[in-house]
């Protein structure tokens, strides 16, 4: 199995589970002292599925421009509608603007790293030689 298939299968079972938890009815997170913990889980929850998303390649080779820019793109599009929808009544969950900045802030980081992890492996350009 190549890096792209495992890539696209880790993608599929971390987007369900995500999906499952942040759409579990009236789930809270214990903060332990740390004021708004679910923040820093949301960027690292959203950051993750973008993560996943960008090595499966679903929009071309997975460290190509197009790739993770269409990746990215994506991630914030999939964050609003998760957020929009923990609004549904029967899920007695809420709406909070603040987790999907913390989404997006993952989400942005994320796909920023992969920019750069691509330029940075990117071959050298071939020398002129006259």
């Amino acid at each position: 199995m190549n890096i792209r298939t495992c890539a696209r299968a880790a993608f599929a079972c971390y987007a369900l589970a995500l999906v499952t938890a942040t759409h579990w009815p009236a789930l809270k997170i214990a903060s332990h002292g740390v004021n708004r913990l679910d923040l820093f889980i949301h960027a690292g929850a959203f950051g993750t599925w973008t993560l996943l998303l960008t090595l499966g390649g679903f929009f071309g080779p997975a460290l190509s421009r197009k790739n993770i820019l269409r990746s990215t793109a994506a991630a914030l599009a999939y964050a609003l509608l998760d957020e929009l929808t923990q609004g549904l009544p029967v899920l007695q969950r809420t709406v909070d603007p603040l987790d999907m900045a913390a989404n997006a802030a993952g989400i942005v980081l994320v796909g920023l790293a992969m920019l750069l992890l691509a330029r940075r492996l990117e071959p050298a350009p071939a020398a002129d030689n006259p």
